[in-house]
């Protein structure tokens, strides 16, 4: 196993340690028997096509943000496993959308130094640079909105819909963290849910040289000095590419709380197999890039479906991971 995919791996421990579980609306690792195998099938399929028609920069553009990769890696590996593909198989795949990866970053896939690295010329960004508690306030709410928004839609599938970056170091010493929402008008997949009317909303929160925050690669923030609200001295947010007002930003998140609302309603009524083909949904989603690409359609075959209505979910896997499992399961990775 080469350099990379034993950091990939050592990657991994941040993010399952997490309390990333994937619990909502109902427990990932119980139902993912019903469709991980085709859903891997299809992806690899579908990438060894585009790779003999695109270069490898044009297939990781397709895919927008590095997390839409790099967080899809594991999925892909465990249905390559059900479908018995071989080590060398599975590691070439992965080794290849880590590849795809870093031709998204500046900096290194893996964060080693904590910093989630995507853009450059970061003195270029203009800044407000004058901000008040009551500003800092409604930030901290927009972000918490988006937050809860994002993981309705998308359920845990973190990275189709986010991605945050930075910390940036400015020339003058200040830093910048950058919380990007993609895909926030998911249409094809909430046909009947009213939705945010926009695609994407990115939050530039400006900060002083003392503050210490690191992002794993899954986007995981840990501060380790400082207070994200309260030490931030400066902010911008764009929304599908426009400036907007703080005002104007928080009037147009507030509007997603009705989607909140009834995502939340529908997932208490629905039963298992329609919550489950939803999010088999959400995975052929996280693949749509590729097949953009091929121009083919990307919806699940209904062959899953089917497998979904005569299958349960398997409840040894309902309870939440402990840290000698999640440890296990890495090792079994390659």
């Amino acid at each position: 196993m080469n350099d990379n995919l034993e950091k990939y791996r050592r990657s991994l421990e941040s993010a399952w340690g997490y309390n990333d579980y994937n619990d909502w609306p109902i427990k990932f690792n119980s139902i993912m028997h019903l469709f991980i195998k085709e859903f891997a099938d299809e992806f690899v399929s579908d990438l060894e096509k585009c790779r003999k028609e695109y270069s490898t920069f044009t297939i990781a553009n397709a895919f927008n943000n590095p997390s839409r990769i790099y967080r899809i890696i594991h999925s892909v590996l465990c249905g390559m496993k059900r479908s018995h593909r071989n080590i060398e198989q599975q590691r070439n795949i992965a080794n290849y959308m880590l590849e795809l990866t870093a031709c998204l970053k500046i900096g290194s896939p893996f964060n080693e130094d904590g910093r989630n690295l995507i853009l450059d010329n970061i003195d270029d960004l203009f800044i407000n640079k004058s901000i008040s508690e009551c500003e800092k306030n409604k930030i901290a709410q927009i972000c918490s909105i988006l937050w809860s928004y994002s993981e309705s839609i998308f359920f845990r599938a973190h990275d189709i819909t986010k991605e945050f970056h930075g910390l940036y170091k400015r020339s003058d010493g200040k830093q910048l963290l950058i919380r990007d929402y993609f895909n926030l008008y998911p249409y094809q997949i909430w046909s009947n849910i009213p939705l945010l009317p926009i695609n994407s909303i990115r939050i530039i929160s400006m900060y002083p040289p003392n503050l210490y925050l690191k992002i794993d690669t899954y986007d995981h923030l840990f501060l380790e000095q400082g207070n994200l609200k309260n030490d931030m001295i400066g902010y911008r947010i764009i929304i599908d590419n426009k400036d907007i007002t703080l005002e104007s930003g928080l009037s147009i998140v507030e509007k997603s709380l009705e989607s909140i609302r009834e995502i939340s309603k529908w997932s208490k009524h629905e039963k298992y197999p329609e919550i489950i083909k939803k999010y088999a949904e959400i995975y052929w989603f996280r693949k749509k890039p590729l097949c953009d690409l091929l121009k083919k359609d990307w919806h699940v075959p209904e062959a899953v479906y089917k497998k979904i209505d005569n299958g349960t979910p398997d409840i040894r896997f309902s309870n939440e991971l402990s840290a000698r499992e999640i440890q296990f399961f890495i090792n079994t990775i390659f």
